[in-house]
């Protein structure tokens, strides 16, 4: 009896066993993941420090037209969410909202299920046609100077035009 271990010990016992192997899988596959796209990271971090760096903003679209570009204020419609103000979040960028849910739905499908993401490229599709398609109606109903949608005469076209003009 001293060495025999009890149905409940045992089935412990497999259960941690079957946890652990999990934990196992699902680490292997974000370390695969992200070993896909290490050097998208890696580029995405050069180019922030440098822009950021020297130009002092982030947006290379704001820096060439001073116009806002289809993706502006989703850093600080991230940075709302993650404080809780989904209010603001939804305000600055609704499509910050939307991405965080899609990229939930995702992750939680990809690594705690363990089942493949089909459709990836439908996803994106989708989503950069909304986008697109929030850029187009902010831009004709919403452009009134409020950051981020704001004009930033600073930029390099007006640059270059104001040093050529006589």
């Amino acid at each position: 009896m001293c060495g025999e271990m009890s149905e409940k010990d045992h089935s412990q016992s497999l259960v941690r066993i079957k946890l652990k192997k999990y934990l196992s899988d699902s680490f292997a596959l974000i370390k695969t993941d992200f070993m896909k796209i290490k050097y998208v990271l890696l580029a995405a971090g050069i180019y922030i420090l440098i822009v950021k760096r020297f130009l002092h903003k982030m947006c290379p679209f704001v820096l060439l037209t001073g116009y806002p570009c289809p993706l502006c204020g989703m850093t600080r419609a991230f940075f709302a969410l993650f404080r809780g103000d989904f209010k603001t979040a939804w305000e600055i960028h609704p499509f910050a909202c939307i991405l965080v849910v899609v990229i939930l739905i995702l992750a939680i499908r990809r690594y705690i299920f363990h089942k493949e993401i089909r459709n990836i490229r439908k996803i994106m599709i989708l989503m950069s046609a909304g986008i697109v398609f929030l850029y187009v109606y902010r831009m004709m109903f919403c452009f009134d100077g409020v950051p981020p949608m704001s004009y930033y005469s600073d930029n390099l076209i007006h640059r270059i035009m104001t040093g050529l003009m006589p």
